[in-house]
């Protein structure tokens, strides 16, 4: 993706994230404040119905002492003459005062009169409440009656919920001793209710029996509940009756208007948002493309040309004073540089190279020359221990003529065993001088290779792995072969014939068996598995070798510095740290790679040596190249 491509999708994730935040507050934050406004005014609005419902009932207290403390009632209670009821409690009186329950109750709880009035039309009405002669024990309001106090609340009827008022009958004055008590009651009707929400300015309702689903979600009977809906807040309350417990439920419906209002500002806001975002985005844009992607992007051009040209002569010429501008020159200035230190490198790299080369040849030519230097001591000490001294004195004394026959008898049979162990050191001699003759001709090897490298490269032969294993085994200095077991897996065979640089691998085999016998345990005789198979297709086959070893191992920390050049674990008076070094670069220009595995310390290596394989052996094209 290129840097413009980049700026886009940058800007445009910053702005989408800013607006995916600003949208979840918001939506989590600023419209959940306007609800929460919505929900504190629903609150409001309950309250105003509940405190509309107790001024309701404290104007029928008021009511019920103004009626309890005249001297007609008074008197009424201690002469029981109907008359008065018939003078006062006429039915316009009782429309008048609204109430659908009048009673006058002594001290005991009996009933001195009482009547019930239909809702409206105030008609005779009968009421559970009245029935009898007296009050029912369990009444509420009895210990009001009998000590005299004002009391008031509401009560289940048969009818409905009742507001009910107890005042203590007085004399007039407010004095006493209290002779009973008047109680009056208004039933809470539709209309009532209507009329207590206009009171209060809101929509309210009364729903009879009280919903006991809404008080098993708080531990207060009377808690305010709300339950949002679309375009409303339905307000919830349970009025308690006297005894405590929920008489009805008190339903107010508050529109949703702030809510409403809120989300048109909030999407107001998230529009003018985006808006505006494109608009800075494109501005942006604008400026970064002028002010820093159209320079990157020439810088970058000028660097692709450089890598696919070659062509260090070529410059920026950017004049600019900022950031950009230091850039371009100071890129100008470090081809300067490069084109200078090209020039020296492939002044140097030609000598280093011609002095690595000197350094890998020398080194291989070491290891050939060490079994002539062995196979030469062997010739040697094969020479020493013929009895060359006797057989002259024995020579000297048949020249001269035997004492006897006897003697002329020993000394011939010395002579034919002599001659006998002569010739089995001449085999043992003309075996060394074999070995010798072979070291000399993998010498010779080597270095028409080194020449047909330094003109065109390595010859690509068509061999069998195995002979060039064996051949590079035949390198190996005995004394160190005699310290191991070389096992050849079946795997080696089973390749055949393949196409590889020869004698080049052969040298790196013999530098990887080399290091596998120097890296064996003191006293103990190990062992080196060569094993190799072709892998990938037609086309991208590649041959792997791989040399194990139950030796001393590799460190974990070495592993990606063993084929460093000078690097060894051994003692630099024994080992240069060329083998390794030498064996990669020449593995690495045959278009191969080496690597080295190893669990640790005593765990033994393995060594892979992975080649090209771009053609068969057997190809017919192959044979004829």
């Amino acid at each position: 993706m290129k840097l413009h491509a980049k700026v886009i999708v940058l800007l445009s994730g910053l702005f989408a994230a800013y607006g995916a935040i600003d949208y979840a507050i918001q939506r989590r934050v600023i419209l959940p404040s306007f609800t929460a406004l919505e929900a504190d005014l629903a609150r409001t609005d309950m309250q105003r119905a509940s405190h509309a419902l107790t001024a309701e009932g404290h104007q029928l207290l008021m009511f019920c002492v103004d009626w309890g403390n005249w001297l007609e009632s008074y008197q009424f209670m201690q002469k029981r003459d109907m008359r008065f009821v018939d003078q006062n409690i006429t039915q316009s009186a009782v429309e008048a005062a609204n109430v659908n329950v009048v009673a006058f109750i002594d001290n005991d709880g009996r009933f001195v009169w009482r009547k019930g009035y239909q809702p409206e039309r105030f008609t005779d009405a009968s009421f559970k409440l009245l029935s009898g002669n007296a009050l029912a024990e369990q009444t509420t309001f009895r210990d009001e009656i009998a000590e005299g106090k004002t009391g008031s609340g509401i009560l289940d009827t048969e009818h409905g919920p009742m507001l009910v008022a107890v005042a203590p009958i007085l004399d007039g004055a407010g004095n006493g001793p209290h002779r009973g008590a008047l109680l009056v009651g208004r039933l809470l009707t539709q209309e009532l209710i209507q009329k207590l929400g206009e009171q209060a300015e809101v929509k309210l309702h009364m729903l009879t029996p009280a919903r006991d689903d809404l008080d098993r979600e708080s531990e207060d009977p009377a808690a305010i509940h709300i339950v949002q809906r679309d375009k409303t807040n339905e307000v919830y309350r349970s009025v308690l009756n006297a005894q405590g417990k929920p008489a009805l439920t008190f339903e107010v419906d508050v529109p949703r208007s702030i809510t409403e209002r809120g989300e048109i500002a909030v999407r107001f806001a998230f529009i003018s948002l985006l808006i505006s975002g494109v608009i800075v985005t494109v501005a942006l844009l604008i400026g970064l493309r002028r002010l820093i992607l159209r320079p990157v992007s020439q810088i970058t051009r000028h660097a692709v040309s450089i890598g696919e040209s070659d062509d260090l002569t070529h410059r920026l010429g950017i004049d600019r004073s900022d950031e950009l501008g230091v850039l371009a020159r100071e890129l100008d200035r470090m081809l300067d540089r490069s084109a200078e230190a090209r020039r020296r490198l492939v002044d140097k790299s030609f000598e280093a190279g011609l002095a690595e080369m000197a350094g890998g040849v020398l080194h291989n030519i070491g290891n050939a020359l060490t079994p002539i230097a062995v196979n030469s001591a062997s010739i040697q000490n094969t020479l020493a221990e013929l009895p060359s001294a006797d057989l002259q004195m024995v020579l000297d004394e048949l020249e001269n003529g035997a004492p006897d026959a006897a003697r002329r008898n020993d000394l011939q049979e010395f002579l034919r065993l002599a001659g006998a162990e002569t010739l089995k050191a001449n085999e043992q001699v003309a075996a060394d001088l074999n070995r010798i003759m072979e070291s000399v001709l993998a010498i010779q090897a080597m270095l028409n290779d080194r020449v047909q490298y330094s003109r065109g490269g390595p010859v690509i032969e068509a061999v069998r792995l195995t002979e060039v294993i064996r051949q590079a085994l035949a390198l190996v200095p005995p004394l160190r072969l005699s310290l191991v077991e070389v096992v050849i897996d079946d795997s080696v065979n089973l390749l055949g014939t393949v196409l590889i640089a020869r004698v080049a691998m052969q040298q790196v085999f013999q530098n990887l068996i080399v290091n596998a016998c120097e890296a064996m345990r003191t006293g103990e005789r190990g062992q080196i598995k060569v094993s190799a198979h072709a892998v990938g297709k037609d086309g991208e086959r590649k041959l792997e070798v791989m040399f194990s070893d139950n030796g001393t191992g590799i460190a974990p920390e070495h592993l990606s510095t063993i084929f460093n050049k000078g690097f060894s674990t051994k003692p630099l008076e024994n080992n240069s740290g060329l083998g390794l070094h030498w064996s990669a670069n020449v593995v690495a220009s045959l278009g191969g790679r080496i690597y080295a595995e190893s669990p640790g310390p005593d765990g033994g290596a393995v060594f892979h040596v992975i080649l090209p394989l771009h053609r068969t052996a057997y190809d017919p094209r192959a044979i004829a190249a």
